[in-house]
């Protein structure tokens, strides 16, 4: 990728063996506008995370196809509020409707959450078997409305095995937990998840807290979660299996991973699904085939089956349209192609 000059940023490109550190600008004919790509220096990243300019489409959109895919298959039909396509590997968007649309995240939110905990365990910030005792107002136990680890009151669990509640179980209470314990207090964390985000590029997004519960001014947008699902991605390490894990047995019970796709689809392993009354049903969703990777970001569908029909047919799509006429990106090195 070629280093451009800025005179205001100063932006450079620096390489060795386990650390990169990339900030660059690159012509977008897609968007008749400037990307700029940036990582964050958290041990060694395996690929680039893009960041969007100021320079954005309109806010809400039809259903819009790459100019590139110009042999590309019809889009299928979804009823959703919003969704993105987009190429793993390059962070080309494919595909999307309403991109930009500021809407609730609901328990994609979650994906910043377990970011942040995993970059301060791989920076040694948090190690995985410190303990860490529920308090009172962190609880969800008897709540019939909250996705739960079900931690009980005084209990201490792990940070690794909070990871796993988080990820696995969406619960509200590890995320509670973690966030606390991480950054001293969940207004701190909060404070961390904003910095984050605009660090990512995720210009759209505004975050209250860790879990994604019920705050009318948390927001953001399909195309700031695939952002998201991508640092994720390339990020997480030892981490990523917890993506695609099907289930997870705590304190006696077994929950079952809300992402249907996970058992219905061996090329999908991650990545989340959400889900309040303000904000629908939404799903972050990944697959990787012959060393491509897509990720699917869906906001808004009306039920938990039309959102897993959505972001298959999504994928399905996505696979079918790059062996249609899309430009071939460069890989990346076979090891980022997938994450570890």
């Amino acid at each position: 990728m070629p280093c451009l000059s800025l005179a205001r940023k100063n932006l450079s490109c620096r390489f060795n063996q386990s650390f990169l550190w990339i900030q660059a600008t690159r012509c977008a004919g897609q968007i008749g506008g400037v990307l700029s790509a940036s990582l964050l220096l958290v041990g060694q990243v395996h690929a680039a995370t893009p960041v969007v300019s100021t320079a954005l489409p309109n806010l809400v959109t039809a259903p819009a196809v790459s100019a590139e895919l110009k042999q590309a298959p019809p889009l299928p039909k979804v009823d959703n509020r919003a969704f993105v396509v987009m190429d793993g590997v390059t962070g080309q968007v494919l595909a999307s409707k309403s991109p930009h649309l500021k809407a609730p995240p609901a328990s994609l939110t979650k994906l910043m959450t377990s970011f942040l905990i995993e970059q301060a365990i791989h920076q040694r910030r948090l190690q995985p078997n410190q303990l860490i005792t529920l308090q009172p107002k962190e609880s969800c136990l008897h709540s019939p409305v909250e996705s739960c680890m079900k931690v009980k009151p005084g209990q201490a669990v792990s940070v690794d095995l909070l990871l796993q509640g988080l990820i696995v179980t969406s619960g509200n209470d590890a995320a509670r937990m973690l966030a606390r314990h991480s950054a001293g207090n969940e207004a701190q964390f909060v404070e961390w998840m904003n910095r984050t985000a605009q660090q990512l590029g995720m210009q759209n997004t505004h975050f209250h807290n860790p879990t994604g519960l019920g705050d009318s001014l948390h927001r953001s947008t399909a195309y700031d979660l695939a952002r998201l699902s991508r640092a994720v991605i390339y990020n997480a390490k030892g981490y990523w299996p917890l993506y695609g894990q099907q289930k997870l047995t705590f304190n006696g019970l077994t929950q079952i991973n809300r992402n249907q796709l996970l058992a219905r689809n061996p090329e999908v392993d991650g990545l989340k699904t959400g889900y309040t009354r303000a904000a629908g049903y939404c799903i972050a969703a990944t697959a990787h085939r012959a060393g491509q990777r897509l990720i699917v970001i869906i906001l808004g569908a009306p039920s938990t089956q039309a959102r897993t029909v959505q972001a298959s047919q999504l994928l399905a799509w996505g696979f079918q349209a790059k062996g249609k006429g899309l430009p071939q990106a460069k890989l990346l090195p076979q090891a980022a192609t997938k994450p570890r």
